[in-house]
């Protein structure tokens, strides 16, 4: 599959909102772009979605490749019910296909009510299954882990790694870089509508270091068992836990601490210095 975005610009009025955005990529990979808010990753994809025009550049893309996605927060019409959104929303639903993701996402106790009744994870979930169903070569995700629980974001990084395998194409953008430093192949970096920075070998070292991961949980003695059984090293602090471990440690055990309540959880990865360190840059 071929994709690429040949000097992007997007103005609104005298403002620049993205400037000489190039990027080459193909199918079975995983492209994450990385960002503050207003730095113009809703407006790419909204380019590349057909919501918004390009003032210069140029999108190649294969004859015949579908894209779809999902910008910002998703929407639907509230006085149907989700089923009937996607219904209406996606040509020949395969209802095999609609279970499984409904099963996947836990999405079956709420899928016949009204989504005007929904939570933002509930229509955030319902997004994604949107996007899943329409089958596309190149999937666009913006944001897709906001206001998801910890286990639908551990599910949401299955779901696409297997999309992958697939061979397809996923865009997405997230300010949650342990979600998008596990499995993306690349990530970009969009600084004032620029795409600054692109660096592979931070994602390597990540999977392989050791890095600080931050949890609170409500049964923090439950926790610390599942930690200590697991032989993950940690330590206690007020109210939080502090893991200083291997990644791939701490995912085989984040599953077991669902139950435990989670309340936050984050992560100071290598990516995250990196990114932090380039914003200070540029400012």
């Amino acid at each position: 599959m071929q994709f690429e975005l040949k000097n992007i610009k997007k103005s609104y009025r005298a403002k620049e909102v993205l400037t000489d955005i190039n990027l080459k990529a193909g199918g079975g990979e995983i492209i994450a772009i990385v960002g503050e808010n207003g730095c113009g990753k809703s407006t790419l994809f909204k380019i590349l979605l057909g919501l918004a025009v390009q003032n210069n550049g140029e999108i190649v893309v294969d004859d015949g490749s579908i894209m779809t996605g999902i910008v910002e927060d998703p929407c639907f019409y509230p006085f149907m019910t989700g089923r009937e959104n996607l219904d209406c929303l996606v040509d020949k639903l395969d209802t095999a296909n609609l279970d499984f993701y409904l099963k996947r996402l836990e999405m079956d106790e709420y899928i016949d009510k009204n989504v005007g009744k929904y939570s933002q994870g509930m229509k955030q979930r319902l997004g994604i299954v949107y996007v899943l169903l329409r089958n596309a070569d190149i999937m666009i995700f913006d944001e897709p882990t906001n206001a998801l629980d910890p286990l639908g974001i551990e599910t949401l990084r299955d779901i696409l790694s297997t999309e992958k395998q697939k061979g397809k194409l996923i865009l997405i953008s997230s300010h949650n870089l342990y979600f998008l430093d596990d499995f993306a192949d690349s990530v970009y970096f969009m600084i004032g509508g620029k795409l600054c920075k692109k660096d592979e070998e931070l994602l390597k070292r990540n999977r392989t270091e050791t890095v600080e991961y931050v949890f609170e949980v409500t049964r923090q003695s439950d926790a610390a068992a599942i930690l200590s059984k697991a032989g993950v090293s940690f330590v206690i602090s007020g109210n939080k836990i502090i893991i200083n471990d291997i990644k791939s440690n701490v995912d085989n055990s984040l599953n077991a601490l669902i139950p435990c309540g989670i309340k936050a959880f984050y992560q100071n990865t290598n990516l995250s210095k990196e990114y932090v360190k380039i914003i200070k840059n540029e400012k």
